[in-house]
């Protein structure tokens, strides 16, 4: 969850306040968004590893368990919440929405090839 799910949308939210930042805030946000991006990776392998080294019903049970996540970051209301940002941070809608392009863009379609790979592997 740490690695895979809040690395990767902490790489998203650093990249989109990059985008929204003055300049010399932007590049700063620009090298977490790399930070975060790497950390994210190494987790993606290593999850791809753990597949690799488990049982069968490890990975759909996983990718079950995402999917409940999923839904509920998917489910949260933003209504209410401030779409001012300071200094490049994101409002906490900004958060909110990228979390859920993340989760319905990237995690759970990664999570179900890595998940369809590892069930045709064995």
């Amino acid at each position: 969850m740490e690695g895979c799910v809040g690395e990767t949308i902490s790489a998203l939210c650093a990249m989109r306040a990059a985008e929204a930042a003055p300049p010399g805030v932007a590049k700063t946000w620009r090298l977490l968004a790399k930070d975060e991006g790497r950390h994210a990776a190494l987790a993606w392998r290593t999850l791809a590893w753990v597949f690799q080294q488990t049982e069968p019903g490890t990975a759909p049970g996983l990718v079950g368990l995402a999917e409940r996540l999923a839904g509920e970051a998917l489910a949260a209301p933003a209504d209410g919440w401030s779409d001012a940002a300071a200094e490049g941070r994101l409002s906490a809608r900004a958060i909110a929405e990228t979390s859920r392009s993340a989760w319905r863009d990237i995690l759970l379609p990664t999570l179900r090839e890595m998940a369809g790979e590892t069930i045709l592997a064995a």
